[in-house]
């Protein structure tokens, strides 16, 4: 906790706090990190101790590691090069539509949430698959000489979200949307079938301020062994494969 006057209206960058722990026995992580939520990256942080991370999406992940706050952030898809930040280490996911075992409904691309009555569950605007949603219906509406508005607007629950990356397929399931956004590997688990939609790049950024700490270092040595840590993950790429 920290304690703040009640006459102070905030606290500047930089400013000298004291802090009071909630227990002694409790101690601040030796690792935070914010950014994507990702099923490769839970492998790796499984193979660390004292580490705090927050899936706040790859958005709120840039922005974060911009302001210097995290150790590390985890992004996805796009990302803006001036985060000042440097990337130690990236890998590849599949991402796409979860439909139901069989697709009863024949989904075959973005076209069907446009042009069908389909119920799609959608993404937060943090997350990083929204974002390559969002580029990809781009794309539709550039290619159909149409607003990206417009498609939109047609796509039953595209403003309707979730913000684990397993909630729509776990939507799906129970019957509350035809579509849903996810990963290949998430679909595999859960037994639908998958809409390839592209490959999206994650990367792992590291605040330039905490280069020198040790729980850093541990972080990157612990990354070789993310290839065998994830072999399980199906549309999964790792450098060198």
């Amino acid at each position: 906790m920290v304690a703040v006057d009640p006459d102070t209206d905030y606290l500047s960058a930089g400013e000298s706090v004291t802090v009071q722990l909630f227990s002694p026995d409790v101690q601040p992580p030796a690792l935070l990190g914010i950014g994507e939520d990702d099923p490769a990256l839970n492998e790796l942080l499984d193979h660390l101790s004292s580490v705090r991370y927050l899936p706040t999406g790859s958005r709120e992940g840039l922005r974060r590691i911009r302001d210097g706050l995290p150790d590390f952030a985890v992004v996805a898809g796009p990302v803006d090069g001036d985060h000042g930040a440097e990337s130690v280490g990236s890998w590849h996911r599949e991402w796409g539509l979860l439909v139901p075992e069989g697709n009863p409904d024949e989904v075959d691309g973005l076209g069907d949430l446009v042009d069908r009555n389909l119920r799609l569950i959608n993404r937060e605007t943090i997350s990083g698959l929204r974002t390559s949603l969002s580029n990809a219906l781009a794309e539709l509406a550039d290619h159909r000489d149409v607003s990206r508005h417009s498609l939109v607007e047609s796509i039953e629950g595209f403003e309707a979200t979730v913000k684990a990356f397993e909630s729509p397929a776990r939507r799906v399931i129970e019957g509350r949307a035809d579509v849903g956004l996810g990963l290949r590997t998430t679909a595999d688990k859960h037994d639908l079938d998958f809409v390839s939609l592209g490959d999206q790049r994650v990367d792992l950024l590291i605040n330039p301020e905490r280069r020198e700490k040790p729980a850093v270092d541990r972080l990157e040595a612990a990354l070789s062994g993310l290839p065998e840590q994830c072999s399980s993950l199906s549309g999964y790429r790792f450098p060198g494969e």
